[in-house]
């Protein structure tokens, strides 16, 4: 049987002086997309970073591909796992094309130079991504919904068997959110395990096999999107009033979606003490 693409123990992580969450334990299983859900500052960014081993964990353990983390090789590591960050400005004037070859570094050699088949991958990822047109624009000089997509390219250059997307659509329109999120699940469906967190619960009805919503730096639930995104749930994890309906997508087909209500938020009531832990 093929192991897991990522399974989590028991995991504290956090920083030198604080630890941001504890307790967590999860799975990712290959062609498997997990959504991670839950407020500014849960630790939803400093646990992507300790699952992609940039911080070390306080406590627990991180297996990839059944493999403790700490006995992966740091450039086997780097082809194993893509990465697309919150966020990238980028200072140097590199074109979007060398942006997106940049990820086929984890295929290289050292001081190897890329070949005609990493070129070929990068040009491929740009047209899968529509961002074709971009090759030769300078990466800065993009609109940062461009820069985005630039990252993902970037990150699935590499032909990783598991991406974790740290809020992949915040800087996108309409229309390239649902490009990257139909993109997450074709690469689930080759075998690629995806892990994404995002503040649009609508995005894990749309794309994720299941959820993890966060609170005070514990899991509160977890599950298929339909089973934990609730209201009740929403109102613990946000402090807003949410109902979750049902809407006709296609004929035959329905999804759910939340409607929240524009009264006044509350603050989300605290979770610690009263939290569901445990493995998908």
């Amino acid at each position: 049987m093929r192991p897991a693409a990522l399974q989590v123990y028991d995991l504290a992580f956090g920083y030198p002086s604080r630890i941001i969450g504890a307790g967590f334990r999860f799975s990712l299983a290959p062609g498997e997309v997990v959504c991670v859900l839950g407020p500014n500052g849960c630790g939803k960014t400093t646990l992507f970073r300790t699952i992609l081993g940039l911080l070390p964990p306080k406590a627990g353990d991180i297996l990839v591909e059944g493999v403790p983390i700490k006995r992966w090789r740091r450039n086997a590591l780097a082809r194993a796992m893509g990465y697309v960050p919150q966020a990238h400005s980028g200072y140097f004037a590199f074109t979007v094309r060398e942006i997106v070859l940049m990820g086929r570094t984890a295929q290289l050699p050292l001081f190897g130079t890329p070949g005609r088949r990493d070129h070929e991958a990068a040009e491929r990822v740009m047209a899968m991504l529509g961002i074709d047109h971009l090759a030769e624009r300078v990466y800065t000089q993009v609109s940062g919904g461009e820069r985005q997509l630039a990252l993902i390219g970037r990150a699935l250059a590499q032909e990783p068997k598991l991406l974790v997307l740290d809020e992949p659509t915040a800087n996108l329109d309409f229309g390239n959110q649902l490009l990257v999120l139909a993109q997450m699940r074709a690469l689930a469906r080759e075998g690629i395990g995806i892990l994404f967190s995002t503040h649009d619960p609508d995005q894990a009805f749309i794309c994720a096999d299941r959820v993890l919503m966060l609170r005070d730096g514990l899991i509160l639930c977890q599950g298929p999107p339909a089973e934990v995104i609730t209201s009740e749930n929403l109102y613990r994890v946000y402090g807003v009033q949410v109902q979750v309906v049902d809407v006709v997508v296609a004929p035959g087909e329905t999804r759910k979606t939340c409607v929240p209500s524009l009264a006044r938020r509350d603050p989300a009531p605290t979770s610690r003490g009263t939290l569901h832990q445990g493995m998908a």
